[in-house]
């Protein structure tokens, strides 16, 4: 019997189904969303880090959003993000530094996929919050989710 060592990294997946009364709240009450992101294209393909957001990606304040492809790759975001309803809200609470964001256009759902690695870390220098487990070894973090 053989060992052998990989990547591995952690991420959960939330999936909402949107509609028209759903907006996505990240900035409230001093807790901050994020220091920047990873775009990507519709590729999939990530582009540069940067620190300026553009407006349909920018979630520090509530807003609907549009209709249209997006996968975003937030760093600096403080753990919390929330999804207001006209009937409940949402809430994920993560110590990871890194959350996810993917809509695609003209469908009824929304992820949010806190993560412990930016958007390609696999191919970046130092492979920046993914670990090397040997084989039985384990790591874990938690997600909260509540529902109000």
């Amino acid at each position: 019997m053989h060992s052998t060592a990989g990547w591995w990294a952690m991420l959960q997946r939330v999936v909402w189904q949107r509609d028209v009364n759903q907006q996505m709240i990240a900035y409230r009450d001093g807790w901050r969303f994020s220091g920047g992101a990873f775009l990507t294209r519709l590729q999939h393909l990530p582009l540069e880090w940067q620190r300026v957001i553009p407006p349909a990606a920018d979630f520090m304040r509530a807003q609907y959003g549009e209709d249209s492809w997006l996968n975003v790759g937030y760093s600096g975001w403080s753990g919390r993000a929330v999804i207001q309803r006209d009937v409940m809200r949402v809430t994920i609470l993560a110590q990871t530094p890194w959350l996810m964001l993917f809509r695609m256009s003209g469908e009824p759902f929304l992820c949010l996929d806190p993560q412990t690695h930016p958007v390609n870390a696999h191919h970046m220098q130092g492979q920046p919050g993914l670990q090397v487990l040997a084989q039985g070894e384990r790591c874990h973090f938690a997600m909260q989710i509540c529902v109000e």
